[in-house]
């Protein structure tokens, strides 16, 4: 959080020099999100998306924010409008059901996780939608489905499984 502090101001006259870069916005908010200044990250994400409206690192950080900030309904529309652009964006998927989840709509989280998990192969990351989905059903009282989502979670092959909740 040190290093981000010290940053932040160099970002912020970085984006003054050249207000046409994404990549010094992006930067920027990365600096202020990561110092607990939220708020002012909002305007710098969104800065990041209207220079560079395809990259994806800035929709899930602009909704990962909003989601921090409790604005669940605005990082709802954060990762759908990146789902648009990028449908097979797992991590959003993930980050659009931790938002609905949180937002108290939990047979709504149960459908992006679902799709998560067409659109990823990596072990690791299926492991933490399988442990969120179990969650997801626990929460539907769904508990037999519930326990199957975490025996799949425990069927990954690799070795740092340590069955924590990541996403919701």
């Amino acid at each position: 959080q040190e290093r981000w502090s010290e940053a932040a101001p160099l970002l912020e006259r970085a984006r003054v020099l050249h207000p046409r870069e994404a990549r010094f916005a992006y930067l920027h908010g990365m600096a202020l999100a990561n110092t607990d200044r939220l708020a002012d990250a909002v305007p710098a994400f969104q800065a990041a998306i209207k220079q560079e409206p395809n990259v994806a690192a800035a929709y899930l950080a602009l909704g990962n924010t909003q989601r921090r900030l409790g604005h669940f309904h605005d990082a709802q529309n954060t990762f759908r409008k990146l789902l648009r652009i990028h449908p097979d964006n797992a991590e959003s998927y993930i980050f659009l059901s931790a938002t609905l989840a949180e937002a108290e709509d939990l047979a709504a989280a149960e459908a992006p996780l679902q799709r998560a998990l067409l659109h990823t192969t990596d072990p690791k990351v299926q492991a933490v939608i399988h442990n969120n989905l179990a969650v997801s059903l626990e929460w539907q009282n769904r508990d037999g489905e519930a326990l199957e989502s975490l025996n799949r979670m425990q069927a990954a092959d690799w070795p740092d499984l340590d069955n924590r909740r990541i996403a919701i």
